[in-house]
C-alpha cells in the first residue's frame, strides 16, 4: 500500500483468533513478524516494564528472536469522522498512517503495534463521549467488554473535541490487564497534556 510518499506492507499473521494482518512501514531492513494469536509484550524478565529504571538482567528467554508487539483495535468516534471529512476510506488511511508513525517511533524499542481492526462510528457514537475524560474511558472500556468479540486486543478510541485539558487518557502500566486494556487519544483544537489514572 502507498499513501502519499510512504509505502506500507501488510502481512498475514498466523493467529488463533481469526483474520489478523500486520501493517508496517516498508524500509530496507528486514521485518520480523510475530506469529501468535495472543496479545503479548515479550519482556526480558517477569518484572513489569513500568517499574523503575534499573537494568533488567537477561535470562534464558531474552533474545532478539522474541519480538514485542501489541494488537490494537482502533475506534474512530463520529466527531473525528466528521472532522476528517466524513469519508471512510480517508479516515481509514489516516488511522493506518498514524499507526505507521507510532511504529516508526517505537522501532528503537523493538516494539510493534499491530492494527488488528478499525471501527468507524460514521452514523453515531455507540457511547457518550461527553463529560470528564475518565468517565468516557470507563464507558468505552465497558462498551468494549460488552460488545467486542476479540477481548485479547487493546482498544483505543480516537475522538475529536474542541477543548480538552489533555490529549488522551489511559491506565499506565495496566495495558495488558483485561480490565484496563483501553485508552483514548484526542484530536483537539486546544489541550494541555496527557492524563492518566
Amino acid at each position: 500500500m502507498q499513501f502519499k510518499d510512504v509505502s506500507y506492507g501488510i502481512e498475514p499473521i498466523d493467529a488463533l483468533s481469526g483474520f489478523i494482518h500486520m501493517i508496517y512501514e516498508e524500509k530496507s531492513n528486514q521485518i520480523n513478524i510475530p506469529h501468535s494469536g495472543k496479545r503479548v509484550i515479550y519482556a526480558e524478565s517477569d518484572e513489569p516494564l513500568h517499574e523503575g529504571k534499573k537494568a533488567i538482567p537477561k535470562n534464558e528467554y531474552s533474545s532478539s528472536l522474541f519480538p514485542r508487539y501489541l494488537e490494537l483495535h482502533i475506534v474512530v468516534d463520529k466527531n473525528l469522522f466528521d472532522y476528517m471529512g466524513s469519508d471512510v476510506k480517508t479516515v481509514t488511511q489516516k488511522v493506518i498512517h498514524v499507526i505507521g508513525l507510532v511504529n516508526t517511533m517505537l522501532a528503537q524499542l523493538k516494539l510493534t503495534i499491530i492494527l488488528s481492526s478499525i471501527e468507524i462510528w460514521s452514523y453515531k457514537n455507540k457511547i457518550s463521549t461527553v463529560g470528564a475524560l475518565e468517565n468516557v474511558l470507563f464507558r468505552f472500556l465497558n462498551w468494549k467488554h460488552d460488545n467486542f468479540k476479540f477481548h485479547n486486543n487493546i482498544s483505543y478510541l480516537f475522538a475529536f473535541v474542541k477543548h480538552s485539558a489533555s490529549v488522551g487518557i489511559t491506565f499506565p502500566g495496566k495495558v495488558c490487564e483485561n480490565n484496563f486494556d483501553a485508552g483514548i487519544a484526542l484530536l483537539c483544537c486546544w489541550y494541555k497534556g496527557f492524563q492518566h489514572l
